[in-house]
């Protein structure tokens, strides 16, 4: 299968064609993400739509379940025309695949995030041009969710969220650091718990009490980029979910949508006209 890229800036109908990286990838399962190149300078994102940017390409190959799961990275510039060399890294569970919805991206510092199945994330480095897998918290209570949400933190810092159903519905916020040991590894780290009895509205639990053997649980539905908000999806008895806004650092929780099964938030900016 061939591609053709176009970066398109819906503000200004701008499009920029970018050129088929060579040889050009074969695998239908890919994801990509286009961002600001002075991100890693610590550009606010106030007036960059019409700067320099980057779009980080990422596909995996394979064939089988039993096949070897190759999956490559590639990022292109828009400052030099071209797409730089591809890294890659085989993990026997860890893939893309198009056919499951909700795989997002984070940005948090220099490393760009993309999720793949069964709770595996994949880090590529934008200076180094190295890309690796990460590994899920140990989280066994959602293990029939295929993904886990990672999210920034502060300091540049790494975190996830995860609704839990035991001993009472919560959001569970984890972060990961470096090991006490000087290895330089990095784990997760159990963070704080929001009880969602106390966030929610009086009976927003009830229906999904009543529908705790069903198979769809409560989860975490999207993010709202470089901020504390995190979208909620409520389980209920016709299997699609209330959804709530929560924002965790305030204790906040609004309700959007009586039915929902994802969520993408993004920015919009207003240019001023300068006379």
């Amino acid at each position: 299968m061939n591609y053709d890229f176009v970066v398109w800036d819906p503000l200004t109908n701008e499009k920029h064609r970018l050129p088929r990286p060579s040889p050009p990838p074969t695998a239908f399962n890919s994801n990509v993400a286009v961002l600001c190149a002075a991100t890693a300078e610590g550009c606010d994102h106030g007036a960059c739509h019409s700067g320099p940017f980057l779009v980080a390409f990422i596909w995996s190959n394979s064939t089988g379940l039993l096949d070897p799961k190759v999956t490559y990275a590639r990022v292109y510039s828009s400052v030099t025309g071209d797409w730089s060399e591809p890294s890659s890294v085989q993990h026997p569970h860890a893939s893309l695949e198009m056919t499951k919805p909700s795989c997002p991206t984070r940005l948090v510092g220099d490393k760009l995030y993309f999720s793949c199945l069964f709770r595996y994330n994949f880090m590529y480095e934008l200076d180094a041009q190295r890309l690796s897998v990460i590994l899920p918290p140990p989280l066994p209570l959602y293990k029939r969710h295929p993904l886990f949400n990672v999210m920034y933190i502060e300091d540049d810092g790494l975190g996830c969220v995860e609704v839990e159903k035991e001993p009472r519905p919560c959001l569970r916020l984890w972060s990961r650091v470096t090991a006490a040991n000087g290895d330089g590894v990095a784990c997760w780290e159990r963070g704080r718990v929001i009880e969602l009895e106390t966030l929610l509205p009086d009976g927003a639990l009830l229906a999904q009490q009543l529908a705790s053997d069903s198979s769809t649980p409560n989860r975490i539905l999207g993010f709202a980029e470089g901020t504390d908000v995190v979208f909620v999806g409520i389980h209920t008895l016709d299997h699609l979910g209330a959804v709530y806004m929560v924002q965790h650092n305030s204790g906040r929780a609004k309700k959007l949508f009586d039915k929902g099964t994802l969520v993408v938030a993004y920015t919009s900016f207003c240019i001023p006209v300068i006379d």
